[in-house]
C-alpha cells in the first residue's frame, strides 16, 4: 500500500554536511523524486547556517512527517530513501540515526 501524505526531506547544509556533500545529495534526491515520479510527494530543501550537533554523522536528512533522522546519507541512498519512505511509507531503517531529543521537526521550525 502506498504511503499518501507530502513529505519534506530536509537536507542539512552546515559546515561539515556541506563538506561532505550535502549539496550534491540534495540534487541527487532532486532527481530520484522526478525519475520515480514522485515529485507531488516530497519537497526537498536545504537546512542553512544551521548546526544541529550531528556533524560527524553528515550528511544529514531530516524527514517529516515522522521526524525522521537519516544519518551518513550518500548520493546513492538517495533513491532507496525515495523509493522505500516516500514511495511506499517504510522508512528506510538502515540509515536511521537516534533521534536527537532537542529537534522537533514540525511547519513551525524556521528552516
Amino acid at each position: 500500500m502506498v504511503h499518501a501524505e507530502m513529505y519534506h526531506l530536509r537536507v542539512c547544509g552546515g559546515p561539515r554536511c556541506a563538506e561532505r556533500g550535502s549539496d550534491e545529495l540534495r540534487r541527487a534526491f532532486e532527481q530520484a523524486l522526478a525519475s520515480r515520479g514522485l515529485g507531488n510527494r516530497a519537497a526537498v530543501s536545504r537546512i542553512d547556517g544551521v548546526c544541529h550537533g550531528r556533524c560527524r554523522f553528515g550528511p544529514n536528512v531530516f524527514v517529516s512527517p515522522g521526524d525522521i533522522w537519516y544519518r551518513d546519507v550518500s548520493v546513492a541512498d538517495a533513491m532507496a530513501i525515495v523509493e522505500e519512505h516516500v514511495g511506499a511509507g517504510r522508512p528506510v531503517t538502515r540509515l536511521i540515526g537516534e533521534s536527537p531529543a532537542f529537534l522537533q521537526l514540525d511547519d513551525d521550525v524556521p528552516w
